[in-house]
């Protein structure tokens, strides 16, 4: 009986496997890879910007963007406004704006009175208005 061969070898070197955990910048530094955390969503405004004060005091204003999609559904994504800037260009604006924006994906932890919650948002770093309804 003839030996089975041996599996062929991949041209690809893979990174030897990790013996301890490192940060996903450190790793991306160590395996030369560029981690990017970018969003861009084109979508309507489904309520009129939400501004609120958080028990730190922080100001944000919550903006939920509804994007269709081609199969006739749509995603309703909660999005944030931080800085002072993007909190006053959004104040005015309304439910059925059309809006095109850029952000990172962010994960917010808080506690409630049930316990610690969790929610995912985009973090909006730059955002414009392209079709305005009429105004109320």
């Amino acid at each position: 009986m003839t030996p089975a061969p041996a599996p062929p070898t991949s041209a690809v070197p893979h990174p030897a496997p990790r013996t301890r955990r490192v940060s996903a910048a450190r790793a991306a530094v160590e395996d030369d890879w560029q981690p990017a955390n970018l969003v861009e969503l084109t979508g309507r405004l489904s309520v009129d910007p939400v501004p609120r004060t958080l028990p730190s005091g922080d100001e944000v204003v919550g903006l939920r963007v509804v994007v269709p999609r081609n199969d006739g559904r749509s995603d309703a994504f909660d999005c944030s406004a931080w800085t002072a800037a993007l909190r006053r260009k959004v104040g005015a604006w309304h439910e059925g704006d059309v809006v095109e924006l850029q952000g990172r994906l962010h994960r917010r932890f808080w506690r409630s009175p049930a316990g610690p919650v969790s929610r995912w948002e985009v973090e909006i770093t730059t955002i414009r208005r392209i079709v305005r309804v009429h105004s109320r």
